[in-house]
């Protein structure tokens, strides 16, 4: 009886001792997966993106995976390990092997720019490369995801073309005033001679669209030769007022403005409504006449007043012209009426100011109505 109670102590004790060690190790057990979870949220949060190919369509890796269409997978039971291409936070698509993404991001620039001469593009929004759990429905070959950008985010690639040409630099016209000449003295001292530059402009297209262009370089290559004249200083008519007249009392709309534009420069306005052909044209301001008549640069029928403060006029595109060179016009003057000679599509006015050789915008003036 006593070796019987003496065995069931020992029993217990061993009971207590065996549920003690496995305690233990399952402390241990939980611990070490503890530790392994720090550590790999340590790796996960340290471990920078890794970038790749030294070019326009730089990507990067994103270390950490993610999982995209789990809600479709879980029915079908189709995730897989893949390469999402992403362009801004937006999937394109998803492949397996993604060895071949950046020749295929320099094969879309190339296309695109192969589009223009002399042209290059680029990605507006860098595309981004994410490693991850997808829905295998969204694996495609890296031919598609070509495809995809190029017809749905053509709007992320941008193609700036540079085109270099020569234009004209036109003479000034310089009027000398000499007192003790009579009011009626006219006479050209010195005949003007335009000069040549080289102008390379920088064009930006985004999906076929022209959205910008300017200026990059501008070099003279030939100096112009100033128009010189002298007339009689003291005269009734032809006296400057300082300030201008709208040109085209028949209207005052403007439809096409001063700066660039799609077929190139356009350093003047255009004032245009309907029925405006043989409309008047009035001078700007007091001054002297020192061109009418037709050249060969898009003018057509077109006169040029030298207001003698600094200021130019010039009147384009006339269907007649009712002054002379030297003719002396005050403020308002009848001087020609409403065509479409020269380089014009329909009947309009283009008038230019120029000040101090250099043709501004002028809708910057405030102008009186006659």
């Amino acid at each position: 009886m006593q070796r019987l109670e003496k065995s069931n102590v020992n029993l217990k004790s061993g009971l207590r001792l065996a549920k003690k060690v496995i305690t233990n190790h399952k402390k241990a057990f939980i611990s070490s997966i503890c530790v392994a979870a720090i550590i790999a949220t340590c790796v996960a949060t340290f471990i920078k993106p890794k970038y790749y190919f030294e070019s326009e369509t730089t990507r990067y890796m994103e270390a950490a995976p993610v999982v995209v269409g789990a809600e479709s997978a879980s029915r079908s039971s189709s995730l897989v390990m893949g390469f999402g291409v992403y362009i801004d936070d937006i999937l394109v698509g998803v492949t397996e092997d993604s060895s071949k993404l950046d020749s295929t991001f320099e094969e879309i620039l190339v296309s695109v720019s192969s589009q223009y001469a002399d042209s290059v593009s680029k990605f507006t929004s860098t595309p981004k490369i994410v490693k991850g759990y997808f829905d295998s429905s969204l694996v495609c070959d890296e031919k598609s995801i070509k495809e995809k950008i190029i017809s749905d985010f053509a709007e992320y690639i941008e193609t700036k073309v540079s085109v270099t040409k020569e234009e004209t630099v036109e003479y000034t016209i310089k009027t000398k005033y000499d007192s003790t000449k009579e009011s009626d003295y006219f006479v050209v001292k010195n005949e003007g001679k335009n000069g040549k530059k080289t102008v390379t402009t920088e064009t930006t297209y985004v999906n076929g669209k022209k959205i910008g262009e300017e200026v990059v370089s501008s070099e003279i290559t030939k100096e112009p030769v100033d128009k010189l004249i002298v007339t009689g200083k003291a005269f009734e008519n032809g006296c400057a007022t300082g300030s201008f007249m709208w040109p085209c009392p028949y209207t005052t709309n403007v439809f096409s403005g001063y700066g660039y534009r799609e077929d190139g420069a356009h350093w003047g306005i255009d004032i245009n409504i309907g029925g405006i052909y043989g409309a008047d044209i009035i001078a700007a301001d007091g001054g002297v006449v020192v061109t009418a008549s037709y050249d060969n640069y898009g003018y057509g029928h077109h006169v040029e007043i030298d207001h003698g403060n600094g200021y130019i006029t010039r009147y384009a595109h006339c269907s007649d012209l009712y002054v002379s060179v030297g003719d002396k016009v005050s403020k308002g003057s009848l001087i020609a009426s409403v065509g479409s000679t020269g380089d014009s599509e329909a009947p309009h006015l283009h008038f230019e100011i120029i000040e101090n050789g250099s043709r501004v915008d002028p809708q910057s003036f405030r102008y009186s109505y006659k």
